[in-house]
């Protein structure tokens, strides 16, 4: 079985992404992880986080404010 997660971040919760992100990224069954940052203050910490990955399993969705939870799962 495949599985693709969704996350959305926002505001200043980098360490929180990072931890969630980690949680999901080596298991097997995860082929995608489409990340909302939705209106976030750390792009530049989630862009090289993203860069560094091995993975290559995260796609990035960009929203330049924020859409509350259900617009940016909505955008995932």
């Amino acid at each position: 079985m495949d599985i693709n997660v969704i996350i959305v971040t926002y505001g200043k919760r980098f360490v929180f992404l990072e931890k969630t992100i980690n949680a999901v990224i080596f298991d097997k069954r995860v082929k995608k992880i489409i990340l909302v940052d939705n209106g976030s203050l750390n792009a530049t910490e989630i862009d090289s986080y993203i860069k560094n990955q091995q993975e290559n399993k995260i796609i990035l969705i960009r929203n330049i404010d924020n859409r509350g939870s259900a617009g940016g799962f909505k955008d995932g």
